[in-house]
């Protein structure tokens, strides 16, 4: 009985008392006929459960319940549904918009099954890779056996990727033997993982999932936990491939989890990305050319590396911390990588070709990453990110290539130095040492010679051929330094030098000078005191040095190869390709008045001045300024010549006072329409 109806009861029992007193209450109540209170609802009818009421004497509290009916279904219209390759579908019916109960209709129709069409394999062809057989529905185009990438090289033996130097560094510590082993044990779990077609595994851990390929027991090597995670550390820097390796480790007393970033998780995911990744090092490899000379391997792969890549910064202009851009996806499949990625896809490509090479990282103004390479049983500093050198030169330094501990460094395009400054001023390797995740290895004594390869090095000395002078450029370009000519002079698109051919692929050089803020670059003109009449630049031409035109007037026209991307003639003049930035007019032009096109944007310094003894095309007389020119003056300066308009006004580069000079050496005018000079 609750409290309410036991206080009724009581207060009943004390009027009835006062009334008639006990003995006649008692009889009363025995013979009483009930007086029911009305109804009262306790749980309200749906249409998918009877409610319910109930109600009590007042004189004896006698209880009674009954059921309420159901509500009626409040029927809706639900219209079928086709069944797909994968899921059922249902006709047409009715059901309750409140319950959910099927009134009528709505049948189930069968799932249809996938329609498979067979994807032929394909061989693969020369530099082309082929393809293994595969099956796909033609229906939902869901891939059912997803083709693999079939090379004629060994492109996906994992294996050939692989670096050991970590691994043998494990021989210097007491139990290095039971950590190689321990070692092992991590790498054939790696390799299962690398090609499997599962996806990872899952667990939770403080609130977060972590994903891993495997749990790897090293107790039964009696190393312990400081010992294992050394392990880890030295696998992890000498597995590039392994791209999906956290750089997280988790452990317990005996054993270690080999977790992996969650954007791999998925087998097809690891799948295309590893497809990817083996057709780009077919391709890298492929423009190797059957070259076999280490020094000219390392110069090829640390070109096409800094020309196929940008670094990766973030808006605020800190380094990326995407994960890709740490690991060689970022790099080698995406254009844009930290130093961690641009150091892994050399030391993947020099592991491959079979080359020793030392993962190195260490502190070079802010933690850094490197690479070791030995060459002819010396070994050699190589740093691909600071050889980036975009918006300077061809976007390719050569300051950190191949160098050892105390050479100089601080040059440029050839430029000589006044002090000197080697690689370890800047670079400084983590200490050997430590244990854990903290561990770094020893590395190998630097050679003390610089290194001196037999054929000729990068902007060594001069190739003389027909009166033009080169000098060897990137791996497979030369520079055109200087021509010795007379007459219409064509630019051949390359040369063929001690059984070697290089495309010509720029124009101009630097003398002298340092590469440092605040200090003059000096610039050797091409033809200087040259009695030329024409140039002719071949498609090939894709940088022009500033003033490399400079120190004859005798030039009447210039000519572009029409199918050259980066630069063209208009009237004599040269222009970059979309006559944005006019480079040179011909000193020797026959043209007494010029105007220039409306395309033109900027003008560029000397573009109408000689540099020598003559200061202004001898036959010219009246300049326009065409109405759209904003800039006057412009210099690459190392930079290059836009060919378009830069993300900002600060990224303009030009000479104050070019306009007064050329002002005191002709007449000038503006178009009427040009709204950026009074």
């Amino acid at each position: 009985m609750n409290l309410t109806k036991l206080a009724t009861l009581l207060i009943v029992l004390i009027v009835a008392l006062a009334t008639v007193g006990c003995d006649a209450l008692l009889e009363e109540i025995k013979n009483h006929e009930h007086s029911y209170t009305d109804w009262i609802e306790v749980s309200e009818p749906t249409c998918y459960a009877e409610g319910t009421e109930r109600r009590y004497c007042i004189i004896c509290f006698d209880e009674e319940q009954r059921a309420v009916d159901r509500l009626p279904h409040t029927e809706e219209l639900f219209t079928g549904k086709a069944a797909t390759c994968t899921e059922e579908g249902y006709i047409d019916g009715i059901k309750c918009s409140v319950c959910g109960l099927r009134i009528s209709g709505l049948d189930p129709i069968p799932a249809l099954g996938h329609t498979e069409v067979i994807d032929p394999a394909i061989d693969p062809i020369g530099n082309t890779p082929g393809k293994t057989e595969g099956k796909h529905c033609s229906v939902c185009g869901e891939i059912l056996i997803r083709q693999q990438s079939v090379f004629l090289g060994d492109f996906s033996d994992k294996e050939k990727y692989d670096g050991d130097y970590g691994f043998g560094s494990l021989s210097d510590f007491e139990n290095g033997a039971s950590m190689q082993a321990f070692y092992m044990d991590i790498d054939r779990a790696a390799d299962d993982f690398h090609t499997s077609d599962k996806d990872a595994k899952t667990k939770e851990n403080d609130e977060n999932t972590i994903y891993y390929a495997a749990e790897i027991d090293f107790s039964k090597y009696g190393i312990s936990s400081d010992e294992a995670l050394t392990v880890w550390c030295a696998y992890r820097t000498d597995r590039p491939l392994y791209y999906w390796i956290s750089n997280h480790v988790s452990y317990t007393d005996t054993y270690i989890t080999l977790e992996i970033n969650d954007e791999y998780a998925d087998a097809d995911v690891r799948a295309e990305y590893n497809d990817r990744i083996y057709s780009a090092v077919n391709e890298y490899i492929s423009a190797l050319n059957g070259e076999t000379e280490t020094y000219l391997i390392t110069l090829a792969f640390h070109d096409k590396i800094i020309d196929s890549a940008e670094y990766a910064y973030v808006e605020n202009g800190a380094p990326s911390s995407a994960t890709s851009a740490h690991n060689i996806i970022g790099v080698l499949l995406e254009g844009e990588g930290v130093c961690e990625s641009y150091t892994k896809v050399f030391q993947l490509l020099l592991n491959y070709c079979g080359i020793d090479n030392v993962f190195v990282s260490g502190w070079a103004g802010e933690a850094h990453a490197w690479n070791l390479v030995c060459l002819d049983g010396g070994w050699y500093w190589y740093d691909l990110t600071w050889d980036d050198t975009s918006g300077w030169g061809r976007g390719i330094g050569y300051s950190y290539f191949c160098v050892n501990d105390t050479q100089n460094v601080n040059w440029h395009d050839g430029a000589k130095i006044t002090s000197t400054h080697s690689f370890l001023d800047d670079h400084t390797p983590n200490p050997a040492g430590g244990e854990g995740v903290g561990y770094s290895y020893s590395l190998p004594d630097r050679s003390s010679e610089i290194y001196d390869y037999e054929g000729v090095m990068l902007r060594d000395r001069a190739i003389v051929i027909d009166g033009f002078h080169y000098v060897i450029d990137t791996y497979n370009t030369v520079c055109l330094t200087k021509i010795e000519a007379e007459g219409d002079v064509v630019i051949p698109e390359s040369i063929n030098y001690q059984g070697r051919e290089y495309t010509v692929a720029s124009i101009g050089s630097i003398e002298k000078g340092i590469f440092m803020p605040g200090n003059i670059l000096y610039y050797i003109p091409l033809i200087y005191k040259s009695k030329i009449t024409s140039v002719s630049i071949p498609a090939t031409v894709e940088f022009i040095w500033d003033f490399a035109f400079d120190g004859s007037g005798t030039i009447e026209k210039f000519i572009v190869d029409e199918r050259n991307e980066y630069f063209t003639a208009k009237d004599g003049a040269l222009f970059t390709k979309t006559l944005y930035t006019l480079i040179k007019f011909p000193m020797a032009s026959e043209l007494s008045s010029y105007s220039m096109p409306d395309e033109t944007v900027e003008l560029a310094y000397n573009a109408f001045g000689d540099g020598g003894n003559v200061f202004c095309p001898k036959n010219l007389r009246k300049l326009i300024i065409g109405k759209n020119v904003s800039v006057i003056g412009a210099g690459n300066f190392g930079k290059g010549y836009r060919d378009s308009k830069p993300k900002s006004e600060s990224d303009i580069v030009f000479a104050d006072g070019y306009l007064d000079l050329l002002k005191a050496m002709i007449q000038v005018d503006f178009h009427s329409d040009n709204k950026h000079f009074e």
